[in-house]
């Protein structure tokens, strides 16, 4: 895999950078798991804490009480913690909320402000906590790839192929391609969403008696919103995401993008006992 891919150079999204201002996105993983569990230590239950989250996900603006249940309390000085570690990746994401028109502001992911980003960050980190060793023992294991990780400088030759579109290899320096070989060695059949009836093909293969699990890779706003989407069919599900957000839709033109491929394979394999 050629170094680019491997360390690929910063970038910065319409709203969000995984690299901060550091020179790769390491440090962003490292922050979410440490907020993840110093959040475990207020609430025990995993499942019970996601659904905190994603109530106080819901609002653009929200106080401790959302999050924790409480009325004060240590939760508003947790908020500062949230604030403090994750404002680094979000600093463009209130200036583009207010560049919107007043209509675009309702856009559930175009409308997004900075601190539904850092509740998205921890509940994706939580999600893959809770469901990553079902997604490990899962019958058939599929991952759904973002189109705008292709190599921008050629045109991508995928093709559809059964479930969505598959990577033909054409390049050598493309995300796509690296990503299907290595999930690829790890047994999971690998797609480029872009056709694809996910709740349609969750069913039919419940029908036919397969325990489905997914992976998914996008944006913040949209690799969440894939999540629950998994979790409502029952499906488990990890994810991982995009190091910013570059596509057409946000930018108006698509632009290079990257991800982080050892978090990627840490998804891949079970976790290490701690002893």
């Amino acid at each position: 895999m050629p170094d680019s891919l491997l360390m690929p150079e910063p970038c910065n999204g319409k709203t969000y950078t995984l690299f901060g201002n550091r020179k790769d996105s390491d440090f962003y993983f490292r922050e979410v798991e440490r907020l993840v569990d110093l959040l475990l230590r207020e609430h025990s239950d995993p499942l019970v804490l996601l659904f905190m989250l994603r109530r106080a996900g819901r609002v653009r603006h929200y106080h401790g009480s959302a999050l924790f249940g409480r009325k004060s309390g240590p939760d508003e000085n947790f908020l500062s913690v949230i604030r403090e570690s994750l404002s680094p990746f979000t600093t463009a994401a209130d200036d583009h909320l207010r560049s919107l028109s007043i209509l675009k502001r309702f856009d559930r992911v175009l409308g997004m402000g900075e601190r539904q980003y850092h509740l998205f960050m921890l509940e994706a980190a939580l999600t893959n906590r809770i469901f990553k060793k079902e997604f490990l023992e899962s019958d058939i294991r599929l991952a759904f790839l973002p189109h705008c990780l292709r190599d921008l400088s050629r045109q991508c030759k995928a093709a559809e192929d059964g479930i969505d579109y598959v990577c033909r290899r054409c390049s050598k320096n493309c995300f796509i391609r690296h990503t299907t070989d290595l999930l690829k060695d790890h047994r999971v059949e690998a797609y480029i969403w872009r056709t694809a009836n996910l709740g349609k093909l969750f069913s039919k293969l419940k029908k036919d008696g397969r325990r489905p699990g997914v992976l998914g890779i996008a944006c913040i706003p949209e690799l969440v919103r894939g999540m629950r989407m998994c979790t409502r069919h029952g499906i488990p599900v990890v994810g991982l995401p995009l190091n910013a957000n570059r596509c057409a839709r946000w930018m108006g033109t698509f632009h290079d993008n990257s991800i982080n491929m050892t978090e990627l394979e840490k998804l891949l394999v079970p976790d290490t006992p701690v002893r």
